[in-house]
């Protein structure tokens, strides 16, 4: 089972999910906590647009973040629902632990957004179950397949 954790704040969503591995690995930290340790990959007191953007984690700068936490041994990345089955098969053959994480950069309307969820269930020609750190109180959120292509999402695959 996938840990749940709620975002701090609405840029923190890439952050509860990296808390998420560390607390599935059994590593205890916290948002607040990767914040400190790692103010230049988590924007601390960065703003933009007027507003302070700290604990946003730009993509190019979460394979970082993911080592140097201790949250992966290795990541990589890939695109749509291919790569989130190439994602599914690398932690099978590797037959190691890990995550997946799941960045779309559309909403479900076609909006650019940036956030991130983490993959709990896959259910296959059906749907998937994320743990969406903004919904995270309310348990595991369903996505059709169809989602990871029609939000543009790229999907890393965490190992351990």
């Amino acid at each position: 089972m996938v840990s749940k954790v709620k975002q701090l704040n609405g840029y923190t969503c890439v952050l509860a999910c990296v808390e998420s591995l560390l607390l599935d690995k059994g590593l205890q930290t916290s948002q607040e906590a990767l914040i400190e340790s790692f103010p230049i990959e988590c924007n601390k007191n960065v703003q933009k647009g007027g507003s302070d953007i700290t604990g946003s984690v730009n993509i190019r700068d979460l394979p970082d973040l993911l080592k140097k936490s201790g949250a992966a041994s290795k990541s990589t990345f890939f695109k749509g629902t291919q790569g989130l089955i190439h994602a599914m098969r690398i932690l099978k053959l590797n037959n190691k632990a890990g995550g997946i994480l799941i960045v779309p950069k559309k909403n479900i309307n076609g909006d650019k957004e940036h956030h991130c969820v983490r993959l709990a269930e896959l259910h296959l020609n059906s749907h998937i179950m994320v743990m969406d750190p903004f919904f995270a109180e309310k348990g595991l959120q369903r996505w059709e397949w169809d989602h990871v292509d029609k939000r543009d999402c790229i999907v890393g695959v965490i190992l351990w």
